[in-house]
């Protein structure tokens, strides 16, 4: 055997079991598909339809929000938040904070009746949320997050997420608000502008404007910020903030943040640990508390902040 052929034995073997390997992976995606068809469609069959036993659709949602005595839990008899009990005066903004999991989401989760609760009232107001119709309920209460979902479309439908009964003239109305008409108009075509899939032109900053203008469109009477700050690049952050200023308005909010920069003007704050309420009260209230939870979180906080600078 040449030389020559013993090189190019070894390269045509790797040639010849090379199709039979990429056979081999595209049956496993093909498997992988099936087994995720079936549970796509087992989900769809067993799916059950919300409960929707609520008349109201006439009632300003502009009024208390209250918690009694609520108990929730995901699993059985795994409780994820204990004995919840607050009232949030109508046009006050609630800051919530704590460590991860320990069922801040889920408090405004509840109030968005995504989920039953296991015992307790949730009332709006002196009325049971139970009593409102789900999709009037909905449209009154509007939710900004942390991850952003914009599809491939004008800046525009973007905002009124293509509801025709929402018009140019309301959302640069919307804009004018949020002292945004700058922002806008810095792009090519203004409200016409073309957004990639999930905003993929558009810095983490410029995408949650835009979620804010979308927010407040539908001029809600509740206002929920999940994280809405989290992921904010430095360029944009003061003006993402002089938007939630504004945002939050004489109109009940619940913000949730891990960055206590971002709470510092709410008028209550709680402080949420193991599904359990620990304090609440206002800033300055906590903040005379020196072994309180909030007195020690703004602490390393601060610090740290000092510090690094």
């Amino acid at each position: 055997m040449s030389i020559g052929q013993l090189v190019a034995f070894p390269m045509f073997l790797n040639r010849l079991f090379q199709p039979i390997r990429q056979l081999a992976d595209k049956f496993n995606t093909l498997q992988m598909g099936i087994i995720a068809g079936e549970r796509v469609l087992d989900l769809i069959n067993n799916e059950k339809s919300e409960i929707d036993d609520g008349k109201i659709i006439d009632q300003s949602l502009k009024a208390d929000i209250e918690f009694n005595n609520v108990f929730f839990e995901y699993q059985k008899d795994l409780l994820v938040l204990k004995n919840i009990n607050f009232r949030l005066p109508k046009g006050k903004s609630l800051a919530i904070v704590g460590p991860t999991g320990s069922g801040k989401s889920s408090i405004v989760s509840l109030l968005n009746r995504l989920y039953p609760i296991k015992s307790g009232e949730i009332s709006i107001g002196d009325i049971n949320i139970n009593e409102f119709k789900l999709d009037y309920l909905r449209s009154k209460i509007s939710i900004v997050l942390q991850d952003v979902f914009l599809f491939s479309g004008s800046i525009k439908d973007n905002i009124s997420m293509k509801n025709e009964n929402i018009t140019l003239d309301e959302i640069k109305e919307a804009t004018g608000q949020l002292g945004l008409g700058e922002f806008i108009n810095s792009f090519p075509e203004n409200y016409d502008y073309i957004l990639n899939e999930r905003g993929n032109n558009l810095s983490l900053g410029q995408a949650q404007l835009i979620s804010f203008i979308r927010a407040i469109v539908t001029n809600p009477d509740i206002l929920i910020l999940d994280e809405a700050t989290s992921s904010i690049d430095p360029h944009t952050e003061s003006l993402v903030q002089q938007a939630i200023e504004k945002l939050i308005k004489n109109r009940t909010s619940i913000t949730i943040a891990h960055r206590l920069t971002t709470v510092q003007k709410a008028d209550f704050l709680m402080y949420l640990e193991n599904g359990e309420i620990k304090e609440f009260g206002t800033i300055e209230e906590l903040l005379a508390i020196p072994d309180g939870y909030y007195f020690k979180l703004h602490q390393r906080q601060f610090h740290s902040n000092a510090s690094v600078n």
